[in-house]
């Protein structure tokens, strides 16, 4: 069977619609090594997800939080093309 990630990315991320979950969850119940893929898949969304929160709390050095506001930027320096 030819593997769609993307299908079951977006299964785990709850974007699917009614026809597509409905194909998914009858692979899942009757292929097991599509089902062994999800779960694979299941943890590394976990872990990443857990990895990822705890980004999003963990503090800012007072020199970091200083240096970005600092810093001279602008949005046109993100926005240059290379030539």
């Amino acid at each position: 069977m030819n593997m769609d990630y993307s299908k079951l990315s977006a299964y785990i991320d709850g974007e699917l619609s009614p026809d597509e979950l409905i194909e998914i969850q009858q692979l899942l119940n009757n292929d097991d090594h599509f089902a062994a893929e999800y779960k694979l898949l299941k943890s590394a969304d976990i872990a990443a997800s857990s990895d990822f929160d705890s980004m999003l709390v963990a503090k800012l050095s007072s020199c970091l939080i200083s240096q970005i506001l600092s810093a001279d930027l602008k949005y046109s320096d993100f926005t240059k093309k290379e030539s």
